[in-house]
């Protein structure tokens, strides 16, 4: 179970878009992470900008 998250810390403006996310280097986003924007969570489930696979 994972208790603490010790990883780079984020700093800087939102991004405007995925696409900026992914070149920024951290996409996907949880609603935790502090450039999380709902406007980048298409589907709302809490993650934003992550991978669309198709159907």
């Amino acid at each position: 179970m994972l208790t603490s998250f010790s990883g780079p810390a984020y700093s800087g403006p939102p991004p405007r878009n995925c696409a900026e996310a992914r070149a920024r280097g951290i996409a996907p986003m949880t609603r935790w992470h502090p450039a999380y924007s709902a406007h980048l969570d298409r589907d709302g489930d809490g993650i934003a900008c992550e991978p669309y696979y198709g159907r």
